[in-house]
């Protein structure tokens, strides 16, 4: 239906909202590589849209443990650098939204392979508790869009 109404709508901020659904729906299929196509349509057609913007963090901040847990530290902090972009411009357009967002972006700056290898941007030991919880609620946070980590493929992506 969804690709039907892109048919019929003329109205790119409209559009932009059909190809945000549309990506939705390949986020609850674990098909994130088209759900990143979609959602950047979204925003081509309607840059407003902070939920695309956030998704894309998401997904980002996915991919950047995936790394992490293989090790590709360069790759993971690249992934979270993206991530941290993608939320601080969501933030900006909205922002009493996306609070743990906002707390992951003051502890950790979106470095934070970078301070898990030890180097000046490690965040403090009154934060690392902080970081623990933030994390855990971005996780659950993605769980609740459905996104499978075990659906990402363990290539060497170096960007979304």
């Amino acid at each position: 239906y969804f690709y039907e109404a892109l048919k019929l709508e003329e109205d790119p901020f409209d559009r932009g909202y059909i190809y945000y659904n549309i990506a939705l729906i390949y986020t609850k299929n674990g098909e994130l590589t088209k759900a990143i196509e979609y959602y950047s349509m979204a925003l081509d057609n309607n840059p407003t849209l902070t939920q695309a913007l956030n998704n894309l963090a998401v997904i980002n901040h996915a991919y950047a443990v995936k790394a992490g847990e293989r090790k590709d530290f360069e790759s993971a902090q690249s992934m979270f650098e993206s991530a941290a972009a993608f939320w601080r411009r969501a933030i900006r357009m909205a922002p009493g939204s996306y609070p743990e967002a906002q707390n992951w972006l003051k502890i950790t700056g979106g470095k934070y392979f970078r301070g898990y290898r030890g180097t000046p941007t490690s965040p403090s030991p009154d934060n690392t508790n902080n970081f623990h919880i933030i994390s855990k609620n971005i996780e659950r946070r993605t769980l609740e869009l459905d996104i499978y980590t075990e659906n990402i493929p363990d290539e060497d992506d170096k960007t979304i």
